[in-house]
């Protein structure tokens, strides 16, 4: 799993750190005066490694420090000198090491500082090689924390999304919800002939892709596909393999995900659907506004694979027609768009203690099993009617 975290380093909880360091006893960054400051032992053992001849450009140091937190700092020699450019040989090199000692010795999490491996370059390649590197070990925790610097200069954004067709495949469409302090912004679009999975994924990208300078980013979505492929490695494995594999789908997307993903520093975390939470909810509606809408593009990736049936081009055409005439499900007695069964009326049951609004009825189909939310049944919660 990855994570971003703000934590000084004293605050950080993770067995292992790993310290970039160049070949003349200097720790890249600012992580100098960080060390130094929040762990002193480890700067020492450091100086001391450096001056009995160990620091060698791609070998990795290891200091254990039992019954400390971390247990194990990791030092790994990036470049020569100070001002020089990190190496990719000597980066591989270490990681390749990083791994083997992460196994041997039965490491649960690492913190990484952010690669400042050629900033003036970017640092994208070195980290997919070092995502890709433990996409291998996926119950391994990574846990990356900013300069100060960064810290500093860096915008925090957070964005929801939510996608899907109707029926899959078929018509779908997305929603994107992106807030960062007073700003805010909505985005959707809808699809002819397309797939859930492609639209849960499509939301996340158009969401990276609206920030237009690199950001700190926390992404929300109720996809366990996108959420998964991306916090368990197998994205990275995939981008390691050439995107090469028999079974593989949407690569096209995935590697337009991928781009946007490595320019900045994003949190991927799983939202339960229809829980309450607002924005979800909100992304949820853009995208159901974008399937029942009047504009719907072509799905260029999904059409070249999987061509529209002659059944299903028809039923395009049905649904576009109905567009027109009734974009909303309301009351008792709608059929439902799936299977056009007339809808029925439930109450729910309970909800969400603490959640931002509810739906006190929602209507249901009874032969296909979903759910539809009305805006009229929605509550929210007053100091003189908390939410219980």
């Amino acid at each position: 799993m990855i994570h971003y975290s703000d934590d000084e380093l004293t605050k950080i909880q993770a067995d292992a750190l790993l310290i970039e360091v160049d070949c003349l006893g200097n720790l890249v960054g600012d992580l100098h005066h960080a060390i130094q400051r929040c762990l002193p032992d480890v700067y020492l053992s450091f100086r001391k490694f450096f001056d009995e001849g160990h620091v060698e450009p791609g070998r990795l140091l290891t200091l254990e420090r039992p019954g400390q937190v971390p247990r194990c700092v990791f030092f790994l020699a990036t470049r020569v000198h100070p001002s020089g450019k990190a190496r990719i040989a000597f980066f591989e090199s270490g990681i390749g090491q990083l791994t083997e000692h992460v196994l041997r010795m039965g490491i649960k999490s690492v913190a990484i500082p952010q690669f400042q491996a050629d900033l003036k370059n970017g640092s994208a390649d070195f980290k997919l090689r070092f995502l890709s590197a433990f996409a291998r070990i996926p119950q391994i925790n990574l846990t990356f924390f900013p300069s100060q610097n960064e810290k500093a200069t860096s915008k925090r954004v957070v964005i929801f999304t939510d996608g899907g067709a109707e029926p899959n495949p078929g018509v779908g469409g997305y929603g994107v919800v992106l807030r960062s302090g007073d700003f805010y912004k909505e985005i959707s679009e809808g699809f002819r002939w397309t797939s859930n999975n492609r639209m849960e994924l499509l939301a996340a990208i158009k969401g990276l892709e609206a920030l237009k300078a690199a950001c700190r980013v926390r992404l929300h979505s109720d996809s366990r596909y996108v959420i998964d492929y991306v916090n368990l490695g197998m994205l990275f494995r995939l981008a390691a393999k050439k995107w090469r594999g028999k079974k593989v789908q949407n690569v096209d997307l995935w590697k337009r995900f991928l781009d946007a993903y490595l320019r900045h520093e994003v949190e991927l975390v799983w939202v339960k659907g229809h829980a309450g939470i607002a924005d979800n909810e909100r992304c949820d509606a853009l995208a159901s506004e974008a399937i029942h809408g009047h504009e719907l593009r072509v799905d260029e990736g999904f059409s070249e694979k999987q061509k529209v049936p002659a059944e299903a081009a028809k039923a395009v055409v049905n649904a576009a027609t109905l567009m027109t005439t009734s974009s909303k499900l309301k009351k008792v007695g709608d059929l439902c768009r799936k299977c056009q069964t007339p809808l029925i009326r439930r109450e729910t049951k309970k909800h969400r203690p603490g959640a931002a609004f509810w739906y006190q009825w929602y209507l249901y189909c009874e032969a296909c099993q979903r759910i539809y939310h009305v805006e009229e049944a929605k509550i929210f919660p007053t100091p003189d009617k908390p939410a219980k």
